[in-house]
C-alpha cells in the first residue's frame, strides 16, 4: 500500500511516525520514574515535562521535516521527472542542479548521464534524418502531385475506415459533414448502397470500376463517382467526379496504418498510442462559464500518436454582445473581427462533428467544455466524450509542487509557444496537442498506458482545478 503513495506523503508518514515513537518513549519514561518516586507533589513536574518535551520533539520534527520535504523529497521528485523527459522526448536540456544541491553526487551523476543521452539522442536522429530526407522529398511531391488532380479521392481501408482523403473531398464535406481520418466510411455515404456495390465488385474481376451515384449517409447529397476494389486486406477508393466539386486544391491527408491502430473499440482499455484525439481551446469574453460567451473555437487531431496538419478546426463565434476591452487585451480578438461569424449553437455543432468518435483534450478542460455543456439543450450535441486534461497529467508527472500553466509545461517540454499564437485558440490548441504527444512517453514510462490508466491519474490531482473554474 505504502508504494501508491508519492515519496513526499512517504516522508511526512516517516517524520509523523519519529515524532509520536519519540513522545510516546518519553512519556513512558517519565510514567516509570513517577512510578520509582511515588511521590504525589512532583506529578504537575512530570507532566508539565512530558509536556515541554512533547512539543519540543513535534516542533523540532515538523520543521526538519519541512527542510527535508523542500530540499530533499521536492528535488528527488523534480529530478526523476526531468530525467523522464529527457529520456522519452527529444528535449536536450541538462538537470538543473541548483534542483538537487543537497542531494551530493546524485545531481551532478544525473547531469552526466542526461548529457550522454542527448548526445547519444542527437546522434541517433542526425542519422535516421539523413535516412529519411529523400523519402521525405519524395513523400512531399507525391502529395503536390495528388493534390492537383481535380477529382475527389477518398481511400478507405479493409475495416471501413477512411485511410485517405485529398482536399476535393474535404470540400465537398466541408458544409455537411468534415473528412476525418479513421472515421467510418458509412458516416459520409450511404451504406446500402456501398455495401451494395461491394458486393457487385466482389462478383467481378479484380479492378473493376463500378460506376455509381452515391448518396450521402442521410441521402441529402448524391454525387456521381466510381468505385474500385484494391485487392485483399487493402480496401477499396471512391473517386468523386469534377464536375460535382471543381474546387481549389488543398493538402492530402493520409494515414495507411488506419486499420491497423483502430481495429480495438474498447476505448477505456486501449493504449492512449492508438486513439483518436481531438485537442480544443477556446477564447471567451470573460472567466465565468455561467455569464460569459465564447468568441473563438480552435481544435486540431492526433491519430496515431501524430498531430494531423490537415485537420483543423478554426472558427471565430459571435456571442451577440460587446467583447469587454479587459479580454481583448489579452486575446486581441475585437467586435470588427467577429462580424458575420457564426452563432455558438452553429459552431458548436459544427465542432461536435469535427470531435466526432474522438477523445476531447484540453488545458483546464472543465472551463473550455463547461460552454458546450451549458448550451447542449439548444444545440442538441451531446458533449459526453471522454475528456483528458494536460494540467492534471503534468501533474501526475511533475508532482503538484511545480506550476502547471501551458507556458510552463511547453517550456518544461522544450515546445516553443509563438508569442503571436498565444491566447488564440488555434494557436494554444496546436500548443497543448504538442505538449501531449511530448508527455505521451513520459506516461507510458510511468505506467499510464492506457486511457483508464490516465483516468486514474487524473483523478488523483484534481483538486488541482477546483480553484481555477466557477463551476
Amino acid at each position: 500500500m505504502l508504494e501508491r503513495l508519492s515519496l513526499r506523503i512517504r516522508v511526512l508518514l516517516f517524520f509523523a511516525f519519529l515524532a509520536l515513537g519519540s513522545i510516546a518513549i518519553i512519556t513512558l519514561a517519565l510514567w516509570v520514574s513517577y512510578q520509582r518516586i511515588a511521590s504525589p507533589e512532583l506529578l504537575s513536574a512530570f507532566i508539565n515535562a512530558g509536556l515541554y518535551a512533547g512539543f519540543g520533539i513535534l516542533g523540532l520534527s515538523v520543521f526538519v521535516w519541512l527542510l527535508f520535504d523542500e530540499n530533499i523529497a521536492k528535488a528527488i521528485e523534480h529530478l526523476a521527472a526531468n530525467l523522464r523527459v529527457n529520456a522519452h522526448t527529444d528535449t536536450t536540456d541538462g538537470i538543473i542542479t541548483k534542483t538537487g544541491r543537497y542531494l551530493g553526487d546524485l545531481s551532478p551523476a544525473t547531469v552526466a548521464v542526461t548529457k550522454r543521452l542527448s548526445e547519444a539522442k542527437y546522434e541517433t536522429t542526425e542519422e535516421i534524418a539523413r535516412k529519411t530526407a529523400q523519402l521525405e522529398l519524395e513523400k512531399t511531391n507525391l502529395t503536390k502531385v495528388l493534390s492537383e488532380i481535380p477529382q475527389g479521392l477518398i481511400l478507405v481501408g479493409e475495416k471501413g475506415q477512411i485511410s485517405l482523403y485529398d482536399g476535393q473531398s474535404a470540400a465537398a464535406f466541408e458544409n455537411y459533414h468534415p473528412l476525418a481520418l479513421g472515421q467510418p466510411i458509412t458516416d459520409y455515404f450511404c451504406e446500402e448502397t456501398l455495401d451494395e456495390i461491394q458486393q457487385q465488385l466482389n462478383d467481378q474481376i479484380s479492378g473493376a470500376i463500378q460506376e455509381i451515384r452515391l448518396p450521402s449517409s442521410d441521402k441529402s447529397i448524391e454525387f456521381e463517382a466510381s468505385v474500385r476494389l484494391l485487392g485483399e486486406k487493402l480496401g477499396f477508393v471512391i473517386v468523386l467526379s469534377e464536375k460535382d466539386h471543381g474546387l481549389a486544391p488543398r493538402p492530402l491527408v493520409f494515414d495507411f496504418n488506419i486499420s491497423e491502430h483502430l481495429a480495438d473499440k474498447q476505448q477505456a482499455s486501449t493504449n492512449l498510442d492508438d486513439l483518436c484525439f481531438v485537442i480544443f481551446d477556446t477564447e471567451t469574453t470573460g472567466l465565468s462559464t455561467k455569464d460569459d460567451d465564447v468568441i473563438q473555437i480552435g481544435a486540431v487531431r492526433i491519430l496515431n500518436g501524430q498531430r494531423i496538419n490537415g485537420e483543423v478546426f478554426d472558427t471565430y463565434v459571435d456571442p451577440e454582445r460587446p467583447i469587454p476591452a479587459a479580454s481583448t487585451k489579452i486575446h486581441g480578438i475585437t467586435d470588427e473581427m467577429i462580424k458575420g461569424a457564426p452563432l455558438f449553437i452553429s459552431a458548436s455543432k459544427k465542432f461536435h462533428a469535427f470531435s466526432n468518435n474522438a477523445i476531447l483534450i484540453a488545458h483546464n478542460a472543465p472551463f473550455d467544455l463547461a460552454f458546450f455543456k451549458r448550451e447542449e439543450h439548444k444545440t442538441g450535441c451531446a458533449f459526453n466524450h471522454p475528456i483528458l486534461d494536460t494540467v492534471l497529467l503534468s501533474a501526475a508527472i511533475y508532482g503538484q509542487s511545480v506550476p502547471h500553466t501551458l507556458d510552463a509545461l511547453a517550456e518544461r517540454v522544450n515546445i516553443t509557444i509563438e508569442e503571436k499564437e498565444r491566447h488564440t485558440a488555434l494557436g494554444d490548441a496546436i500548443a497543448t496537442a504538442d505538449v501531449f504527444l511530448k508527455l505521451l512517453p513520459i506516461l507510458k514510462a510511468k505506467g499510464i498506458i492506457t486511457l483508464k490508466d490516465a483516468q486514474i491519474a487524473m483523478r488523483k490531482h484534481q483538486r488541482l482545478l477546483s480553484v481555477q473554474n466557477d463551476g
